[in-house]
Protein backbone atom coordinates (compact mmCIF):
# COMPACT_ATOMS: atom_id res chain seq x y z
CA UNK A 1 0.00 0.00 0.00
CA UNK A 2 1.55 3.31 -1.68
CA UNK A 3 2.18 5.65 1.87
CA UNK A 4 0.71 9.84 0.95
CA UNK A 5 0.95 13.18 2.66
CA UNK A 6 -1.79 14.02 5.47
CA UNK A 7 -3.18 17.06 3.95
CA UNK A 8 -4.04 20.01 6.39
CA UNK A 9 -7.53 19.74 7.74
CA UNK A 10 -8.99 23.44 6.88
CA UNK A 11 -8.51 22.17 2.97
CA UNK A 12 -10.57 19.29 2.80
CA UNK A 13 -13.64 21.35 4.72
CA UNK A 14 -14.83 22.87 1.42
CA UNK A 15 -14.60 19.60 -0.64
CA UNK A 16 -16.47 17.54 1.87
CA UNK A 17 -19.36 19.96 1.86
CA UNK A 18 -19.21 19.15 -2.07
CA UNK A 19 -19.76 15.53 -1.33
CA UNK A 20 -23.62 16.45 -0.35
CA UNK A 21 -24.09 15.68 -3.95
CA UNK A 22 -23.66 11.87 -3.41
CA UNK A 23 -26.49 11.43 -1.20
CA UNK A 24 -26.46 7.82 0.32
CA UNK A 25 -25.38 4.87 -1.90
CA UNK A 26 -23.72 1.97 -0.62
CA UNK A 27 -22.56 -1.62 -2.98
CA UNK A 28 -23.69 -4.57 -1.51
CA UNK A 29 -20.45 -5.41 -0.41
CA UNK A 30 -20.37 -2.54 1.88
CA UNK A 31 -17.33 -0.16 1.81
CA UNK A 32 -14.31 -0.19 2.84
CA UNK A 33 -11.11 2.11 2.18
CA UNK A 34 -7.49 1.85 3.88
CA UNK A 35 -4.51 3.97 3.57
CA UNK A 36 -1.22 5.04 5.02
CA UNK A 37 0.55 8.19 5.71
CA UNK A 38 3.95 9.14 6.22
CA UNK A 39 6.07 11.21 7.85
CA UNK A 40 2.76 13.31 10.09
CA UNK A 41 4.00 15.54 12.75
CA UNK A 42 2.66 17.51 15.33
CA UNK A 43 2.67 21.06 15.06
CA UNK A 44 4.68 22.21 18.53
CA UNK A 45 3.38 25.75 18.18
CA UNK A 46 -0.01 24.66 17.74
CA UNK A 47 -0.12 22.11 20.12
CA UNK A 48 1.66 24.84 23.15
CA UNK A 49 -1.41 26.94 21.85
CA UNK A 50 -4.07 24.27 22.76
CA UNK A 51 -2.82 23.12 25.97
CA UNK A 52 -3.13 26.38 26.98
CA UNK A 53 -6.52 27.12 25.61
CA UNK A 54 -7.78 24.34 27.83
CA UNK A 55 -5.56 24.65 30.84
CA UNK A 56 -3.75 20.69 30.62
CA UNK A 57 -1.06 20.08 32.50
CA UNK A 58 0.00 17.10 30.24
CA UNK A 59 2.62 16.66 27.33
CA UNK A 60 0.36 15.46 25.26
CA UNK A 61 -3.36 15.60 26.14
CA UNK A 62 -4.91 12.59 25.30
CA UNK A 63 -7.85 14.07 22.98
CA UNK A 64 -4.88 15.89 20.70
CA UNK A 65 -5.03 12.44 19.19
CA UNK A 66 -8.58 13.05 17.58
CA UNK A 67 -7.09 16.90 16.50
CA UNK A 68 -4.42 14.80 14.28
CA UNK A 69 -6.47 11.78 13.39
CA UNK A 70 -9.48 13.96 11.91
CA UNK A 71 -7.54 14.79 8.89
CA UNK A 72 -7.24 11.42 7.94
CA UNK A 73 -10.36 10.55 8.88
CA UNK A 74 -12.02 13.47 6.31
CA UNK A 75 -9.31 12.81 4.04
CA UNK A 76 -10.93 8.52 3.77
CA UNK A 77 -13.94 10.29 3.40
CA UNK A 78 -12.96 12.34 0.46
CA UNK A 79 -11.83 8.79 -1.67
CA UNK A 80 -13.92 8.39 -4.52
CA UNK A 81 -15.36 5.22 -3.23
CA UNK A 82 -16.54 6.38 -0.31
CA UNK A 83 -20.25 7.28 -1.94
CA UNK A 84 -21.66 8.86 1.21
CA UNK A 85 -22.35 12.80 1.53
CA UNK A 86 -20.05 13.82 4.64
CA UNK A 87 -22.79 15.91 5.65
CA UNK A 88 -25.18 13.48 6.03
CA UNK A 89 -23.09 12.08 9.03
CA UNK A 90 -23.10 11.88 12.70
CA UNK A 91 -20.58 11.74 14.49
CA UNK A 92 -21.88 9.45 17.84
CA UNK A 93 -18.82 8.26 19.67
CA UNK A 94 -15.14 7.83 19.74
CA UNK A 95 -12.47 5.19 22.02
CA UNK A 96 -8.88 6.58 22.00
CA UNK A 97 -6.13 5.35 23.58
CA UNK A 98 -2.41 6.63 24.06
CA UNK A 99 0.54 4.65 24.98
CA UNK A 100 3.59 5.99 27.04
CA UNK A 101 6.40 5.70 24.52
CA UNK A 102 3.93 8.09 22.13
CA UNK A 103 7.03 10.92 21.34
CA UNK A 104 5.09 14.12 20.13
CA UNK A 105 8.45 15.50 19.15
CA UNK A 106 8.79 12.51 16.87
CA UNK A 107 7.28 11.64 13.21
CA UNK A 108 5.00 8.93 13.19
CA UNK A 109 2.94 7.17 10.68
CA UNK A 110 -0.52 6.64 10.55
CA UNK A 111 -2.69 3.35 9.18
CA UNK A 112 -6.56 4.43 8.59
CA UNK A 113 -9.33 2.35 7.41
CA UNK A 114 -13.29 3.04 7.37
CA UNK A 115 -15.66 0.30 6.54
CA UNK A 116 -19.20 1.01 6.14
CA UNK A 117 -21.00 -2.38 6.59
CA UNK A 118 -24.26 -2.99 4.25
CA UNK A 119 -27.54 -3.11 6.33
CA UNK A 120 -31.16 -1.78 6.43
CA UNK A 121 -31.63 1.31 7.55
CA UNK A 122 -29.23 3.63 8.84
CA UNK A 123 -25.88 2.76 8.05
CA UNK A 124 -22.99 3.06 10.88
CA UNK A 125 -19.48 3.62 8.99
CA UNK A 126 -16.41 3.33 11.56
CA UNK A 127 -12.79 4.09 11.41
CA UNK A 128 -10.20 3.04 12.97
CA UNK A 129 -6.97 5.59 13.05
CA UNK A 130 -3.88 4.08 14.34
CA UNK A 131 -0.53 5.95 15.22
CA UNK A 132 3.44 3.99 14.55
CA UNK A 133 6.62 5.47 15.62
CA UNK A 134 9.51 2.85 15.08
CA UNK A 135 7.11 0.20 13.60
CA UNK A 136 5.09 0.45 17.48
CA UNK A 137 1.71 1.43 17.87
CA UNK A 138 1.55 4.33 20.01
CA UNK A 139 -1.89 5.84 19.82
CA UNK A 140 -5.07 4.63 18.13
CA UNK A 141 -8.62 6.32 17.47
CA UNK A 142 -11.84 4.53 16.55
CA UNK A 143 -14.42 6.76 15.83
CA UNK A 144 -18.47 5.60 15.00
CA UNK A 145 -20.93 7.55 12.89
CA UNK A 146 -24.85 7.26 11.94
CA UNK A 147 -26.12 7.55 8.54
CA UNK A 148 -29.94 7.94 8.92
CA UNK A 149 -32.44 6.10 6.47
CA UNK A 150 -35.54 4.71 6.19
CA UNK A 151 -35.53 0.77 7.12
CA UNK A 152 -37.94 -1.25 5.13
CA UNK A 153 -38.89 -3.53 7.66
CA UNK A 154 -41.14 -2.25 10.88
CA UNK A 155 -39.91 -2.26 14.07
CA UNK A 156 -40.05 -1.60 17.73
CA UNK A 157 -40.10 1.65 19.58
CA UNK A 158 -36.58 1.93 20.31
CA UNK A 159 -35.31 1.69 23.86
CA UNK A 160 -33.56 4.83 25.32
CA UNK A 161 -30.40 4.28 26.92
CA UNK A 162 -29.97 4.20 30.87
CA UNK A 163 -27.25 6.20 32.26
CA UNK A 164 -24.90 4.16 34.44
CA UNK A 165 -23.47 7.23 35.38
CA UNK A 166 -24.47 6.88 39.50
CA UNK A 167 -23.59 10.08 41.76
CA UNK A 168 -21.61 12.81 40.87
CA UNK A 169 -18.43 13.74 43.46
CA UNK A 170 -17.77 17.35 41.49
CA UNK A 171 -19.56 19.38 39.21
CA UNK A 172 -19.24 22.57 37.90
CA UNK A 173 -20.96 25.06 35.38
CA UNK A 174 -19.18 25.80 31.89
CA UNK A 175 -20.78 28.90 30.26
CA UNK A 176 -19.86 28.53 26.55
CA UNK A 177 -20.21 32.13 24.46
CA UNK A 178 -20.68 32.53 20.46
CA UNK A 179 -16.56 33.24 20.35
CA UNK A 180 -16.15 29.60 21.29
CA UNK A 181 -17.08 28.33 17.61
CA UNK A 182 -14.98 30.55 15.92
CA UNK A 183 -11.98 30.11 18.59
CA UNK A 184 -11.97 26.11 18.80
CA UNK A 185 -12.13 26.51 14.61
CA UNK A 186 -8.73 28.19 14.74
CA UNK A 187 -6.97 26.03 17.23
CA UNK A 188 -8.38 22.81 15.51
CA UNK A 189 -8.33 23.97 11.59
CA UNK A 190 -12.29 21.93 12.00
CA UNK A 191 -13.60 25.23 10.13
CA UNK A 192 -16.98 23.59 9.34
CA UNK A 193 -19.55 27.00 9.23
CA UNK A 194 -21.99 24.82 11.26
CA UNK A 195 -20.13 26.04 13.91
CA UNK A 196 -19.93 30.15 13.46
CA UNK A 197 -22.53 30.78 10.63
CA UNK A 198 -25.71 31.17 11.60
CA UNK A 199 -26.57 30.48 7.88
CA UNK A 200 -25.14 27.14 7.73
CA UNK A 201 -26.55 26.03 10.69
CA UNK A 202 -29.67 26.47 9.78
CA UNK A 203 -29.01 25.38 6.42
CA UNK A 204 -28.26 22.11 8.57
CA UNK A 205 -30.97 22.11 10.19
CA UNK A 206 -30.23 23.75 13.70
CA UNK A 207 -32.10 26.93 15.19
CA UNK A 208 -28.16 28.93 15.69
CA UNK A 209 -24.45 27.52 15.52
CA UNK A 210 -23.44 24.51 17.75
CA UNK A 211 -20.36 24.38 19.52
CA UNK A 212 -17.65 21.41 18.15
CA UNK A 213 -18.28 18.01 20.41
CA UNK A 214 -14.34 18.10 20.69
CA UNK A 215 -14.92 20.93 22.29
CA UNK A 216 -16.91 19.95 24.89
CA UNK A 217 -14.62 16.61 25.31
CA UNK A 218 -11.81 19.36 26.14
CA UNK A 219 -13.09 21.04 28.69
CA UNK A 220 -14.35 17.34 30.35
CA UNK A 221 -10.94 16.10 30.29
CA UNK A 222 -8.66 18.58 31.36
CA UNK A 223 -11.36 19.59 34.11
CA UNK A 224 -10.64 15.87 35.29
CA UNK A 225 -7.32 15.97 35.29
CA UNK A 226 -7.17 18.96 37.42
CA UNK A 227 -9.70 16.84 39.53
CA UNK A 228 -7.88 13.78 39.87
CA UNK A 229 -4.61 15.02 39.78
CA UNK A 230 -3.37 12.47 36.84
CA UNK A 231 -3.19 12.27 33.51
CA UNK A 232 -5.52 9.78 31.42
CA UNK A 233 -4.52 7.15 28.94
CA UNK A 234 -8.05 6.23 27.32
CA UNK A 235 -10.68 7.89 26.70
CA UNK A 236 -14.09 6.82 25.13
CA UNK A 237 -17.50 9.66 25.02
CA UNK A 238 -20.67 9.12 23.55
CA UNK A 239 -22.76 12.51 21.78
CA UNK A 240 -26.17 12.60 22.43
CA UNK A 241 -27.00 15.80 21.34
CA UNK A 242 -26.01 19.54 20.17
CA UNK A 243 -24.62 21.99 22.32
CA UNK A 244 -25.87 25.59 20.69
CA UNK A 245 -24.17 28.92 20.63
CA UNK A 246 -23.97 30.36 23.74
CA UNK A 247 -25.44 27.41 26.67
CA UNK A 248 -24.73 27.30 29.90
CA UNK A 249 -24.36 23.83 30.61
CA UNK A 250 -22.82 21.09 33.23
CA UNK A 251 -20.08 19.50 33.99
CA UNK A 252 -19.94 16.40 36.08
CA UNK A 253 -17.64 14.20 37.17
CA UNK A 254 -17.61 10.68 39.45
CA UNK A 255 -15.60 9.11 40.98
CA UNK A 256 -14.50 6.68 38.93
CA UNK A 257 -13.29 9.31 36.52
CA UNK A 258 -17.23 8.78 34.42
CA UNK A 259 -18.39 12.20 33.22
CA UNK A 260 -20.92 13.91 31.32
CA UNK A 261 -21.80 17.11 30.23
CA UNK A 262 -25.50 18.03 31.27
CA UNK A 263 -28.47 20.92 30.32
CA UNK A 264 -28.70 23.18 33.63
CA UNK A 265 -32.37 22.88 33.86
CA UNK A 266 -33.58 19.41 31.90
CA UNK A 267 -32.77 16.34 32.45
CA UNK A 268 -30.47 15.01 29.99
CA UNK A 269 -26.88 14.87 28.95
CA UNK A 270 -25.39 16.68 25.99
CA UNK A 271 -22.18 13.67 26.06
CA UNK A 272 -21.06 11.14 28.31
CA UNK A 273 -17.74 9.37 28.81
CA UNK A 274 -15.51 7.70 30.22
CA UNK A 275 -11.55 8.12 31.57
CA UNK A 276 -8.62 5.73 32.87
Amino acid sequence: MSKTTLPSLSKMIFPAYLTFRKGVKIADEGIKIEEEFSAVSIDPDNLKEYKQYFNFDSTLPITYIYIVAQRALLHLMLNKKFTIAVPGMVHISNEIKLMDQFNPDQEFEIKASINVPVKDGSLFPSAVISFYQNGVEVANNVSHYIVKRKSTQKRSKREENVSNFGVAHYKEEWSIDRSAGKLYAKLSNDKNPIHTSVLFAKMAGFKRPIAHGWYSVNRAVSSAEKQSGREFKELQVAFSKPIFLPSKVQFELNENNDFRVDHLTKEYSYLEGKLS
